[in-house]
């Protein structure tokens, strides 16, 4: 096994997260496949108004 040895059993390279490829050629959360923190907020706001309008025509 030539894996190196670590405190923390998750990291499997030196360096941690910040030397990952990923990091490195400036993928960020806004340039991949996940959804940023301004978009929940606004799903989050919408999906509320939703609810308050579908309480509203029920009520």
């Amino acid at each position: 096994m030539n894996a190196p040895i670590t405190s923390n059993p998750n990291q499997t390279q030196r360096g941690g997260a910040a030397n990952n490829p990923e990091h490195l050629v400036g993928n960020t959360i806004d340039k991949v496949d996940q959804v940023s923190s301004t978009t929940l907020l606004g799903m989050a706001v919408a999906g509320a108004i939703a609810i308050d309008l579908i309480l509203a025509v029920i009520v």
